[in-house]
Parts: C-alpha cells; sequence; structure tokens
C-alpha cells in the first residue's frame, strides 16, 4: 500500500465477469453474489474520516471484489471517502479501464490501483477467460498511465500476480512487461488453496518453482528498481511462500490485531484480517464514534485470546510476512 497509518480493505462485490479457476468469484460459479450495504459504507467511511482527523493517522480505504468498478455505488462511496479526507484504492481485473470517465474518476480521485494479472498472451487469456483480454489491458493501462502524465496525478499503479506452476515460467518476463506498461509497483502471491480446493492440486507451486523464486526474486528485484519499478516482497515473505508450498504450519500468537489493518467483508463483518471474518468478525454497524475504531484492538485480542481461530494457528495473512516491503 501507499505510505499510510491505516488502511481498511472493504470487499463491496461478489460480482465479476471474469472465470478465473482460482477465484472463489469466477463467473462460471453458480449461487448468489453478494453486495456491501450502501449505507454502512457511508456511514462507516465518515466515522473512519472523523478517526483519521482526530488521530492525524493518514488512513486509507481499498475497494476488494469480486471486481469492484461493476458494482454500481462504486463512484458515490469513492466520493464520499475523499470528501471525508480519506485516501482511496482499489484492486480491479482491469476490464473496465477501456471506460474514459472511469479512468478519469481514478485519477481523479484515487491514490493508489492495483490490477490484478498472472501471465502473458494467451496464457493470461484463456486463465481469465478474456478473449484478446492481455492485448486489451495493455492498451487500457498505458492510457491511464499517459492521461496520468498530463493530468499530474499522483496515482500509483500497482500490479499483483497470483503465481501457480502454469504461470511462474512468465513472472519475470511479466514483471518486465508491467514495467513497460507504466507499472510503479509490483506485488505477488502463491496460489492458496482455500477457496478453489479442486484447482489447487494440480496448479500449486513445486519445489523446483520455490528454488526458481528464491534463485531469481532478488535479482529480478534490483533489475526492476533500476527501470523505477519496485518488486515488493521479502527473504520472509519468500519464506513464508516456502511454508506454505511444503504445509509447514507458521503460527502467530499476537498480530496486533485491528491496529494498523481492517477487513470488512460484503456482510458487513469487520475483523483484523480476511482470513478471521467468520471467527473474530463483528458487525460493521457497532462502529458508531471514533472512539469504537480505537476499541477494536481490545476486542480482536480477547477474542485471539479466548476465542483463538484455528487460523492463527497457520498464519497466511501477507501483512504478516512482509509482501509489501520494498
Amino acid at each position: 500500500m501507499i505510505n499510510s497509518d491505516f488502511v481498511v480493505v472493504w470487499r463491496v462485490t461478489e460480482g465479476c465477469n471474469l472465470s478465473c479457476p482460482f477465484c472463489l468469484y469466477d463467473k462460471k460459479l453458480g449461487g448468489v453474489r453478494l453486495d456491501a450495504d450502501l449505507a454502512q459504507i457511508l456511514k462507516f467511511t465518515e466515522i473512519l474520516g472523523a478517526y483519521s482527523r482526530q488521530t492525524g493517522r493518514r488512513t486509507l480505504i481499498s475497494w476488494l471484489g469480486g471486481e469492484p468498478f461493476l458494482w454500481p455505488h462504486i463512484e458515490q462511496v469513492t466520493h464520499h471517502a475523499v470528501s471525508n479526507g480519506l485516501l482511496v484504492s482499489s484492486t480491479t481485473n482491469g476490464t473496465t479501464l477501456g471506460s474514459p470517465k472511469i479512468r478519469k474518476h481514478i485519477l481523479d480521485h484515487y491514490s493508489e490501483l492495483t490490477l490484478s494479472i498472472d501471465a502473458i498472451g494467451s496464457v493470461y487469456e484463456e486463465l481469465r477467460g478474456w478473449k484478446n483480454g492481455y492485448a486489451k489491458l495493455k492498451e487500457y493501462t498505458q492510457l491511464l498511465d499517459e492521461e496520468r502524465e498530463t493530468a499530474q496525478s499522483k496515482l500509483v499503479l500497482k500490479a499483483n500476480i497470483v503465481l501457480t506452476h502454469k504461470t511462474m515460467p512468465f513472472f519475470s518476463e511479466l514483471c518486465h512487461e508491467l514495467a513497460n506498461w507504466g507499472i510503479d509497483v509490483i506485488t505477488f502471491n502463491q496460489l492458496g488453496g482455500r477457496d478453489r480446493p479442486e484447482y489447487y492440486p494440480e496448479n500449486k507451486l513445486t519445489a523446483k518453482d520455490l528454488d526458481d523464486i528464491e534463485q531469481t526474486f532478488f535479482s529480478l528485484k534490483s533489475k526492476l528498481q533500476e527501470k523505477g519499478v519496485r518488486l515488493s516482497g521479502s527473504q520472509a515473505y519468500i519464506n513464508r511462500i516456502k511454508s506454505y508450498v511444503n504445509e509447514e504450519k507458521i503460527s502467530i500468537v499476537d498480530c496486533g490485531p485491528g491496529t494498523d489493518f481492517l477487513f470488512i467483508d460484503e456482510r458487513g463483518r469487520i475483523s483484523p484480517c480476511s482470513y478471521t471474518s467468520a471467527d473474530y468478525g463483528l458487525g460493521v454497524g457497532m462502529i458508531e464514534k471514533c472512539e469504537d475504531i480505537q476499541g477494536l484492538h481490545h476486542l480482536f485480542k480477547k477474542k485471539q485470546t479466548e476465542e483463538r481461530s484455528k487460523e492463527c494457528d497457520d498464519c497466511k495473512s501477507t501483512q504478516q510476512f512482509e509482501k509489501f516491503i520494498y
């Protein structure tokens, strides 16, 4: 994330227009797709803005999906957040960036935007279910970068890559491609098996993939730095990826829950991270004043101590393992 003291990630919709086989929001999957409650977001952003002003903490709220830019209220909640003094970001699959209106909205109001992209050319298009999608995403991103320069916008363009056994061979090449598109920061994570367990066994990273990451990461990081692009991550993060793939659990006793980061899902459950929503989640409607935000750490710590989630016995939260270290 950009330089901020406090980050809130809110998944505002489960709806998506692509069919990524590793994602729970693959459009091919059946079932009801939930959206966040508009009134809850508007109320919470007002309180969060007041909290930021009262504490002096630089605060960022980030919209997550699904695909956030398909949610009909995205512009309204973004305007409201900015008017309350918050920084705004979002993660997107990029399909809507062909719209000049959406690009202008982003340039006018967003502090950062993260593109989700995993491979190059036809491999990317097959994985995402988007015909000619790679060329379109490149075009849209370069347009946004050009318009950013013209507008002298301070928008930070990021990309996040999901590494699978199939996409790993493209990692270095993709990073250099993204640098040429105008991307400023690149982050990555390994394929997880929680959302789509049927996809995981044949597509998870292998021992050789892990060796390749470890042997090439810091050289790639240095080469990208020469281009002015930051490849995020550290040895601690590489070690966490290895432990996850090797099924070695890492327990977290005290992560300082709720002190610097909050996650809110489409059901309005506020929790220390996305993995603990079911166990530690509280209704966001309970937040009525600044002091309630400040009190979340005590409530979450009490739950972590007295009603410990099994997720904490094998913590997968990337914030705990230096994913965002430059």
